[in-house]
């Protein structure tokens, strides 16, 4: 592959495009597939290109979600390790084929003090984290489960590309970090209401939860 002409899409200053070339690493990851764990540390820092990833913390053998994040544009995975080898606070997964780009922690304060576009993304990056943040704030004090369940259910359902969308209670309770009764009652709820449908392995969204 050549990693300037796949650059080119998401950068546009030629000499950092060099740069990245010549030092940066590209990886794709297949859904599910994990490659950030809480706690370690790396060398590099990463930044997604393409696709959504999961963010998580694991409490008590589970997984709580954090956020997610999308490559609407280019975004600095962990900001914890941005400079040096300080780690993850968090673990993350690939909710579909992503592309990421791994750059030495050496290079970054190297760019981000030469090129202007570098230090753009950097702060792009802080604020998308910051204001994701925000978001999750915002949700566990001030909405109801019930929309908390229907939006994650809708980007679950947009990430698998379908309307049955294939998850356990349990694994809805994990990551919503609430208890598995209250998931049940919600879901039970918003069958009556008529925004989903239970199966015994899926849960289907109406029209109507649109």
């Amino acid at each position: 592959m050549d990693l300037s002409i796949s650059l080119a899409d998401f950068f546009s200053d030629t000499t950092l495009i060099s740069q990245i070339s010549k030092y940066a690493e590209i990886k794709t990851y297949a859904p599910k597939d994990c490659f950030f764990y809480e706690g370690h540390t790396h060398n590099y820092s990463t930044f997604l290109l393409k696709g959504t990833l999961k963010l998580f913390i694991e409490q008590q053998q589970k997984k709580i979600l954090l956020y997610h994040l999308t490559s609407n544009n280019v975004c600095i995975v962990s900001l914890t390790n941005l400079f040096s080898e300080y780690p993850i606070d968090f673990s993350s997964e690939a909710m579909d084929h992503c592309t990421l780009l791994s750059i030495p922690l050496h290079k970054m304060t190297e760019w981000s003090s030469q090129y202007k576009e570098f230090r753009d993304i950097i702060i792009t990056s802080h604020q998308r984290h910051y204001n994701s943040m925000l978001n999750v704030v915002q949700m566990f004090t001030e909405e109801p489960l019930e929309r908390r369940l229907l939006s994650y259910l809708k980007l679950e359902s947009i990430h698998q590309d379908s309307l049955d969308i294939k998850i356990s209670h349990q694994q809805i309770s994990d990551e919503l970090n609430c208890s598995r009764e209250a998931i049940s009652r919600t879901i039970k709820k918003l069958e009556q209401s008529n925004k989903l449908t239970r199966k015994v392995r899926s849960i289907s969204l109406t029209s109507s939860s649109f």
